[in-house]
């Protein structure tokens, strides 16, 4: 992985730019207060470094931000999560990451983790597919496939929850030009299309 060229950390955090998007891979299992493995230089270097690198963005030449990390911070509970504690939904990871996301106007956060699709509504819990200028990151777990235990079920589901699907599935985003791009997650077994939204941003 292209740490070394971003000033990340091994295979734990980096980032690079493709086509007009930056990406950016965190670890959300350690290098930050309280995480859940641990930690392995120290709990600030990993939250710096992710101040720096979203500052030092040009968004004239790359206006999507992308920012990918295992575990979520919202969305629902699964009856096989429950064993995690007070791990559930990743509390730490919000504290740690999400003020930095929002200020840097990061567009989308893709997890994992959850084995199944889920995507939070925007804007306080409005169920709709259209994300147009969220206040925030658009949240999208996308866990549903390569879990050989079988999808999880819902536990209790989250209130802000516009879409969960926990059927085998893999999910496709296309950036049409600088302010509007898709999410479709399709299923596996006959590709057929479960999910679709529309993100529109004013930029």
């Amino acid at each position: 992985m292209p740490s070394k060229q971003s000033g990340g950390y091994l295979n734990a955090w980096y980032s690079f730019n493709y086509g007009f998007v930056h990406v950016v891979s965190l670890s959300c299992e350690s290098d930050f207060p309280n995480a859940p493995s641990g930690n392995l230089l120290d709990t600030k270097t990993q939250v710096n470094w992710l101040k720096n690198d979203l500052a030092a963005v040009n968004r004239s030449i790359t206006p999507w931000v992308i920012v990918q990390c295992h575990r979520p911070w919202k969305g629902s509970i699964a009856i096989e999560g429950l064993s995690d504690g007070k791990f559930i939904n990743c509390p730490q990871c919000k504290a740690a990451f999400e003020a930095i996301l929002i200020k840097y106007k990061v567009d989308i956060y893709f997890a994992g983790h959850m084995h199944w699709y889920e995507r939070i509504c925007p804007n306080g819990g409005k169920k709709t597919a259209d994300y147009i200028n969220p206040n925030g990151p658009i949240y999208i777990t996308n866990g549903a496939i390569g879990n050989p235990e079988g999808n999880d079920h819902v536990f209790k589901r989250s209130s802000d929850s516009c879409r969960i699907i926990t059927d085998p599935g893999f999910g496709v985003l296309t950036l049409v030009n600088a302010r509007q791009a898709t999410f479709s997650f399709y299923r596996t077994s006959d590709l057929v299309e479960l999910d679709r939204i529309n993100i529109i941003k004013a930029r």
